[in-house]
């Protein structure tokens, strides 16, 4: 662990009167989810909506949502590298 998990991990246990985390892996990808929006921030001149969206539709990370099971990407892009990333690691494997 390093200093801003452990940062992380007291404040959660502060914010929330618990002494454990139930489910680690979400915090992670809201660490990283809120990161991402501060990148995508810091790239856009202006904070209205559309521009913090274009920001971060045209960043490396394919976003999408689990629904029902299923990756429902949020754009066209987004599955198609979702596709190829899939089959890469199918075929490392």
């Amino acid at each position: 662990m390093n200093e801003r998990s452990t940062a992380l991990i007291l404040q959660y246990a502060k914010n929330n009167s618990a002494k454990n985390i139930p489910c680690a892996v979400c915090i992670a990808q809201t660490y990283d989810a809120m990161y991402l929006r501060l990148n995508a921030r810091f790239r856009t001149k202006t904070i209205d909506s559309p521009s913090i969206r274009l920001a971060l539709d045209s960043s490396i990370p394919v976003m999408g949502q689990i629904r029902h099971g299923t990756v429902q990407y949020a754009n066209l892009a987004g599955a198609t590298l979702g596709a190829v990333f899939s089959r890469s690691k199918a075929v490392e494997k």
